[in-house]
């Protein structure tokens, strides 16, 4: 029987509530079966910055996603080599869900670069698109008619997403701020007793 089967990619580091509200409005949205977590391997746009190892970044996440049922993680970017872009992970997930409706999850940040990524036009053909926004902001027109042009079909959901990001979280480590509320309580416990951000990372 055919699924829907929404795909939200990113570095997770680390893994915060936005992500998770993200993940579940467009499950709601959508009428997604499952939302997987998909954890960034060797981004195209993290070269020559540092993250967090991956096998660090897949354990917060799946200690994040843990209690809903809907929710799962994938670490097939972490096992392939070189750079990873999303083309061929979309590529990897069709084959694998030969019958499955594929959905790639972003926010509206996100959609208004979608035209520039790799293979931009390959991934149009692989999945639809959901772009989430807050309420109030537009995305404009004259960059929906590009990506449709390109063959892209999406759903647009205004949803009340979370001003938090991975960056802030990461600063209000370093500089010894308390996250209690930003992060998931297990991803924080991670956090604390791994040291990690402390010095910083530009990631």
């Amino acid at each position: 029987m055919s699924r829907r089967l929404g795909i939200l990619g990113g570095t997770f580091d680390p893994p915060h509530l936005g992500h998770l509200a993200m993940a579940e409005m467009a499950r709601d949205a959508c009428h997604l079966d499952e939302v997987i977590f998909m954890v960034s391997g060797n981004p195209p746009f993290k070269q020559g910055k540092r993250i967090a190892p991956g096998d660090t970044r897949l354990k917060m996440v799946q200690e994040a996603i843990k209690g809903n049922p809907a929710f799962s993680a994938s670490d097939a970017e972490l096992a392939r080599d070189g750079i990873t872009y999303t083309s061929d992970t979309l590529e990897d997930i069709r084959r694998q869900h030969p019958d499955d409706e594929v959905f790639f999850i972003m926010g509206a940040d996100s959609l208004l670069t979608l035209s520039t990524w790799h293979q931009a036009s390959r991934i149009a053909k692989l999945c639809k698109v959901i772009s989430l926004s807050r309420p109030g902001y537009e995305v404009p027109q004259s960059s929906l008619d590009e990506l449709m042009d390109m063959g892209f079909s999406f759903a647009l959901v205004e949803a009340p997403l979370l001003d938090i990001s991975s960056s802030e979280i990461r600063r209000r480590c370093q500089e010894g701020s308390t996250i209690r509320y930003l992060v998931p309580d297990p991803v924080r416990d991670i956090i604390i007793e791994e040291g990690l951000y402390k010095e910083g990372l530009d990631g």
